[in-house]
């Protein structure tokens, strides 16, 4: 495993990564909100963009497993170390889970998606899952699994603020672009 060259602040390729899928997700919702309206321009953003991320987040997966991402920074408590851990993990799970999910449900409609407009997204080979109960239960759980998300997004986005904002450190600059450190600075009046 390649030690980061920055043991107090993510590398470029973890920061770009990140990022892109804070946008992405981001993305993700704001379309799915507009799913029920069946416009077949947005449904094709919609699973294109839920593919990307699924394809995003195991390239995030290689790259953890062969790159030590820096320490938890020092001064947490046990239980915020914990929280810490945890919310990662389930992020992930989740970040995996939610576009398999969806996925399984292109995969039972009779519709077809090109990729971003390029290629059909292949179905899922679910043979006799195709009831309107299978479609039901993961239509279920796709929207629990956004609901999931959302939350897992206040609880890190609201604990790097915490960080930033009130305890004064440098938790949220060990993820920000470099490009932005110097601004997020002043915004804590530094």
């Amino acid at each position: 495993m390649a030690a980061s060259d920055n043991v107090t602040g993510y590398d470029p390729v973890w920061k770009a990564m990140h990022w892109l899928t804070v946008a992405v997700v981001l993305a993700l919702f704001l379309l799915g909100g507009t799913m029920s309206r069946g416009t077949p321009f947005l449904v094709m953003w919609h699973e294109s963009l839920g593919i990307f991320v699924l394809l995003l987040t195991l390239a995030r997966l290689l790259w953890r497993a062969t790159h030590v991402p820096p320490p938890l920074p020092g001064g947490l408590r046990p239980w915020e170390a914990f929280a810490a851990v945890a919310v990662h993990k389930l992020f992930y799970v989740f970040l995996v889970l939610q576009p398999l999910i969806g996925w399984g449900l292109y995969s039972l409609s009779s519709n077809t998606t090109l990729f971003f407009g390029l290629f059909p997204i292949p179905k899922l080979p679910l043979g006799e899952l195709a009831g309107q109960a299978a479609r039901g239960v993961l239509a279920g759980a796709h929207g629990a699994g956004a609901a999931s998300l959302a939350i897992l997004f206040v609880l890190h986005a609201g604990a790097a603020l915490k960080h930033h904002f009130v305890l004064r450190d440098n938790v949220l600059l060990r993820m920000a672009p470099d490009a932005l450190a110097g601004a997020l600075r002043k915004l804590r009046g530094e």
